[in-house]
């Protein structure tokens, strides 16, 4: 039987989500003995269970359509994340940060080329493992090397961080734009109304580059009121397999808005637009051209 999207119906139970606390030396009473660098380092959790139900009953169990709330019938083990960082705070700084996932959908929909080849495990993931300095350079110039998650969208997979990360997603999140990158990013804050970034990477989704091109990405975000938030972001880089020649090109935009302050400050109209275009990757050598939209509105009930 066919699945349709439009009566596909998700009964989600979200039976745990867990951020565990900052583990800190202060409070073993170690702090004194043990360099200030171990001193900050934080160690946070997360686990995601769920259960998704599809009333059109797909033959073959799987839900069309869907990022990572794809198996019908089942109870799933999405994804469970152990997160240790060292973050940087200012100039002259060093840290690092290494988010682990294992789990029965998110870790293998996400994981990026030539990362965990191995059949055996598919169920895990190195969402993000990458080192970091701040240079004391001007406001501080932050080099990070390694993976990291994507700079493109509104949903993004930040694990504990962030919201709705885990279970269902929008078409926007899950074929427009990429997942992570790996390579290196520099980023810097020009003052309090405008920041810089700028990544030189393998491309989409890969850890083992297919051909000898790297892919650039920069972003450029506008902060004009404490209630407006914009982020301006591209990206070229050739996508396919040994070839240097026909490249993918994103362009994005990003907002994040508090449309009533005054009088509802708990109040969020978040979203994105993205436009890309790829050379030669169609059926027949045709040319590829997506748009995107999203909208979001959110009210914050509680501060948790």
């Amino acid at each position: 039987m066919k699945t349709s999207f439009k009566k596909l119906i998700s009964l989600m139970a979200t039976a745990l989500i867990l951020s565990a606390p900052v583990v800190s030396a202060e409070d073993t009473g170690l702090s004194s003995e043990l360099p200030d660098w171990l001193n900050s380092i934080e160690i946070h959790s997360f686990l995601s269970l769920g259960y998704v139900y599809n009333f059109n009953d797909p033959d073959s169990d799987f839900n069309s359509q869907r990022i990572f709330d794809f198996k019908h019938n089942e109870f799933r083990i999405d994804d469970f994340q152990f997160s240790v960082l060292n973050p940087v705070t200012g100039p002259g700084d060093a840290g690092f940060r290494v988010d682990f996932d294992a789990g029965s959908n998110i870790p293998d929909v996400i994981q990026s080329a030539g990362l965990f080849d191995d059949p055996d495990g598919e169920d895990i993931d190195l969402r993000q493992a990458f080192i970091s300095y701040n240079a004391p350079l001007g406001n501080g110039l932050t080099i990070d090397f390694g993976k990291f998650i994507t700079a493109f969208g509104l949903e993004v997979i930040e694990g504990w961080q962030g919201f709705n990360d885990n279970y269902s997603h929008s078409y926007d999140f899950s074929f427009a734009i990429p997942f992570t990158h790996t390579g290196l990013r520099l980023s810097y804050p020009v003052n309090d109304k405008w920041s810089l970034m700028f990544m030189v990477v393998n491309g989409w989704d890969k850890v083992d580059d297919n051909n000898d091109a790297k892919g650039f990405h920069g972003q450029v975000g506008f902060f004009p009121t404490d209630d407006i938030s914009l982020w301006f972001n591209y990206m070229g880089s050739p996508e396919q397999d040994d070839n240097e020649d026909d490249w993918r090109h994103l362009f994005n935009v990003v907002w994040v808005v508090k449309p009533f302050s005054s009088t509802l400050p708990d109040l969020t109209f978040s979203g994105s637009y993205d436009h890309g275009t790829e050379d030669n990757v169609g059926i027949g050598g045709r040319n590829a051209d997506w748009h995107s939209v999203q909208g979001v509105l959110r009210y914050d009930f509680t501060p948790k």
